[in-house]
């Protein structure tokens, strides 16, 4: 019978890759069939060329949340690439080793179908121009202060000359020429730019600004925009205003740290320290059986650099990750990491954003982070795979409490997934919210360390660290300065902090605190007035003095300094004889105006480049080896500058070489029983 009623079912959400229409070249190359909540919400979205701001918990897939669409768009135009092939995407990272990873990711979903170009600080300048001139790629992966610099470059450089240049195609090489608007095009017409950790680029003033004059450049092409964030701010509109996007879908995929605190996979010991007793509770730390692959975090590039010589000497292996490493340095030590093969790893907060490392144990801040985005991505980098547990030991300065609670904050307003929930987080520093002293709980109080946990570390540790490098503190403490506490709000859950009724952590066991209140209970019964305490003691203090005394007096004969020969053997200078002490001379207007001079004008810089590799482009040695010895001695005519050179004899030297090392190999082998190659 009908009533007259017709229902249409609901559609089911679609939770698998395959649902969401990947095709089978990319679907075989994943490693999972189950997309994400933040995978299935971006993947269509960018499919239908939407622009999109995704914010997410660090280690919830937002990687191949741009990957998969921009490589199935790849799939759909399939195209031989030559040199003047145009990025069809372009993905801006803040950080080398990000770039890496991302373009790792490109080459694992692809098979090694696509070989994206990555242009960071690290590689020079040359480098950079080398692969944009000659290089084959349809994704750029870049970071902000690269890109800026290769679009100046190339928008100022002198456009009426244009680079000539061999290539091979099917085995056979031919001369071309590519302009400066063919580069720029090739580069600067993207149909599609990604953002990632866009929050971390605004937070870097220098980053910001060159991101703003990269979106300048690329406003002509007009491409869609995805920006992806761990801990955006929905307030904030001014990636809006600078995109002229004001109407960007924000897609929010609740929960985060709390989840991972709720779900028992992640505990957090925040400890009050003061600065000298850092290395001590860092070595004895280091000493627990269960923390079995550490990752430490420092502030500056300095303090790491002399922390690492420290543990040196103390000969524990480990590695450093920051901005003062070389490009091969950090490539090997971040892969020895990944791999297993070190368990210490020391890193600025270049380490961060978006590394993908499995099986971190222990994570310590050695130095507290300088706001509050910074230490979830730190935590971030912590319970990679489901089912993963890690401990994070927080050394927190009395500074640092205003970071501190604005984390509190932090992880007190994440909305968690399952709203009907109820909370195992406990903010409080006395009593326990969940009234079972902090048993079943996840404890993000502050608590005090006592000294007997790294009393036997302090003797090594005063040996090992120099702390007379005024580096050391002193870039410390400029670093607390460009990056002031954030400003305590009367709405956080927790609002202040006295450090003088700070408890002993709980890490350290339970009936420390009870001990610790009956020692400032404590009164002495003696009393110094009392006149059996001053006739005892006198004679033992008065002993004491004269020792003191008697260690402190130091003669000095005099008469030496009348002899007019006599020269300190501290300082031939001394003030002995110039009675006025050297002031130190002040060098920074010196250094700046040698900077100002040796600063070349943009454009200047490829036009020099140009000039300098026209030779190696005409013959088509740019990204290969250059010519050798023997073949610079076969070219005995002389050619006009900018010619171009035929590459036939190069060829033939080459195809001679090759055959003479491979009759080397085969009269080497020798001949088997029974004459096989038989006279």
């Amino acid at each position: 019978m009908d009533f007259g009623i017709h229902l249409e079912p609901k559609p089911k959400d679609v939770v698998t890759f395959k649902g969401l229409g990947v095709p089978v070249e990319i679907l075989s190359n994943i490693r999972f069939p189950i997309a994400t909540p933040i995978q299935r919400k971006v993947i269509p979205k960018m499919l239908k060329q939407e622009d999109v701001i995704a914010v997410s918990r660090t280690g919830s897939g937002k990687t191949y949340s741009y990957v998969i669409p921009i490589l199935m768009k790849l799939l759909e135009k399939k195209s031989e690439k030559n040199i003047y092939t145009r990025a069809k995407a372009i993905v801006i990272v803040p950080t080398y080793e990000l770039a890496t990873q991302v373009a790792e990711v490109f080459e694992e979903l692809s098979r090694k179908g696509v070989h994206p170009a990555v242009f960071s600080g690290m590689n020079t300048v040359a480098h950079s121009f080398n692969y944009l001139v000659v290089g084959h790629f349809e994704v750029a992966i870049c970071t902000p202060g690269r890109l800026e610099h290769l679009l100046n470059e190339i928008v100022s450089a002198d456009k009426h000359k244009p680079i000539f240049l061999k290539v091979e195609e099917k085995n056979t090489k031919k001369e071309v020429s590519i302009t400066n608007e063919q580069l720029f095009e090739k580069i600067a017409k993207p149909d599609i730019v990604v953002i990632d950790e866009m929050d971390r680029i605004f937070e870097d003033k220098s980053l910001s600004l060159s991101l703003e004059r990269i979106i300048e450049h690329l406003k002509e092409s007009s491409p869609q925009y995805a920006l992806f964030s761990a801990t955006h701010n929905k307030g904030n509109t001014q990636i809006r205003t600078l995109l002229d996007r004001k109407n960007m879908e924000l897609v929010e995929i609740f929960g985060g740290v709390s989840d991972h605190l709720e779900e028992g996979r992640l505990t957090i010991n925040n400890l009050l320290l003061q600065e000298n007793a850092k290395l001590p509770m860092l070595l004895s730390l280091l000493k627990r059986p269960e923390h079995r692959k550490v990752l430490v975090f420092v502030s500056t590039c300095k303090r790491c650099i002399v922390l690492s010589e420290a543990l040196r000497r103390l000969g524990i292996r480990h590695g450093v990750l920051s901005s003062a490493e070389s490009e091969e340095s950090r490539d090997i030590v971040l892969k020895e990491f990944k791999k297993g093969e070190a368990n210490l790893l020391l890193s600025t907060d270049v380490g961060c954003r978006g590394l993908d490392i499995r099986g971190v144990t222990t994570m310590i801040e050695y130095d507290y982070s300088a706001n509050r985005s910074t230490s979830v991505h730190r935590v971030g980098r912590m319970n990679r795979g489901k089912s993963e547990k890690a401990v994070l030991f927080s050394f927190i300065r009395k500074s640092d409490i205003p970071t501190y609670l604005a984390f509190l904050n932090h992880i007190h307003s994440e909305r968690p997934r399952d709203s009907t929930r109820v909370t195992r987080i406990c903010f409080r520093q006395s009593e326990c919210g969940c009234g079972d002293g902090h048993r079943t709980c996840s404890y993000l109080g502050l608590g005090n360390v006592p000294r007997d946990f790294y009393a036997n570390s302090e003797e090594p540790a005063r040996g090992a660290l120099d702390s007379e490098d005024a580096g050391y503190s002193g870039s410390y403490e400029k670093y607390a300065r460009t990056n002031p506490p954030e400003k305590i709000e009367d709405h956080w859950v927790v609002t202040s902090i006295d450090p003088k009724e700070v408890q002993l952590h709980r890490y350290f066991g339970k009936d420390a605190n009870a001990m610790i209140g009956q020692v400032r209970r404590y009164k002495s019964r003696y009393n110094p007035m009392t006149s059996a305490y001053l006739t005892e003691n006198s004679g033992k203090t008065s002993e004491k003095r004269r020792r003191k005394e008697k260690r402190e007096i130091v003669r000095v004969d005099l008469d030496k300094f009348k002899d007019q020969m006599f020269i300190p053997y501290e300082n031939i200078k001394s003030a002995t004889f110039n009675g006025v002490t050297e002031k130190p001379v002040d060098k920074t207007q010196e250094i700046k105006e040698r900077v100002r001079r040796l600063r070349k004008p943009s454009g200047q810089l490829f036009t020099e480049w140009k000039k300098d590799n026209r030779e190696r482009l005409a013959k088509g040695h740019l990204l290969k080896r250059g010519p050798s010895s023997e073949e610079e001695k076969t070219e005995k005519t002389k050619r006009s500058e900018g010619a171009t050179r035929s590459v036939k004899k190069v060829l033939e030297l080459r195809q001679k070489r090759e055959k003479e090392a491979e009759n080397r190999k085969f009269n080497k082998k020798k001949r088997p029983a029974g004459g096989r190659f038989g006279e």
